[in-house]
């Protein structure tokens, strides 16, 4: 069972760990931030053209 030194010890080396990360700049951010969004919205269009001619498809072959 883990017990209270182990938790801090671990949070301490969580805390040290986070400071020795290189973060992405503000101009890094959005830019990957609007790359995956036009992404989704792409891809979005493309799921509901799809599924609208999926749709046309299946009322054709039902009746």
């Amino acid at each position: 069972m883990l017990n209270a030194k182990r938790i801090v010890r671990f949070l301490g080396d969580s805390k040290a760990e986070l400071g020795r990360v290189t973060w992405p700049g503000i101009r890094v951010t959005a830019a990957s931030t609007s790359a995956v969004l036009v992404f989704v919205g792409l891809f979005g269009v493309y799921l509901n053209i799809v599924d609208v001619a999926l749709s046309f498809a299946v009322r054709y072959v039902l009746g």
